[in-house]
């Protein structure tokens, strides 16, 4: 149990598994997997993907060479940022989330859903390149996701 966290390293992995508290974990060369994090997480590599699952905190994501999933707890409302350059984005939402999902990318595919009764989710502007969710009737906060190249899936947990 830490009250916060920060991983540092040049050309490597991270892996970190049960902690709680703020962490920021930044590689330049190497993977990230973060699971079973109780509290806010900023996750920044340069080649690499980032996987982050059962978390009850904010995220941040950020890579640009990789993929980037990202699992919610039950009771987590977000928010979440996360962008990638060239990597499919997935964000697993638990029935507490709330505010406004905005994505776009420039060379891929966006999926919403399914979401069955126990959400209230209402689409709008959504193309083939972009779209927004809104989740529990609240626009706000916004969470972002972005990737160039790659293909974005917003679902529940199931």
């Amino acid at each position: 149990d830490a009250s916060g966290v920060r991983a540092d390293t040049a050309n490597g992995s991270i892996r970190i598994t049960g902690l709680s508290g703020a962490l920021d974990a930044d590689t330049a060369n190497g993977s990230i997997r973060i699971s079973r994090h109780d509290g806010p997480v900023v996750a920044n590599t340069s080649n690499g993907s980032i996987v982050v699952g059962e978390v009850s905190g904010a995220v941040e994501a950020d890579t640009s060479n990789g993929r980037i999933e990202v699992g919610l707890t039950d009771d987590n409302p977000g928010p979440v940022r996360l962008d990638t350059t060239n990597g499919r984005v997935t964000l697993t939402v638990g029935e507490a989330f709330v505010g406004t999902v905005a994505a776009s990318m420039r060379n891929g595919n966006l999926t919403f859903g399914p979401f069955d009764d126990r959400y209230d989710v209402r689409f709008s502007e959504v193309d083939e390149h972009s779209g927004r969710a809104v989740f529990g009737g609240l626009d706000q906060p916004v969470s972002r996701i972005e990737t160039t190249n790659g293909r974005i899936t917003v679902k529940t947990r199931p």
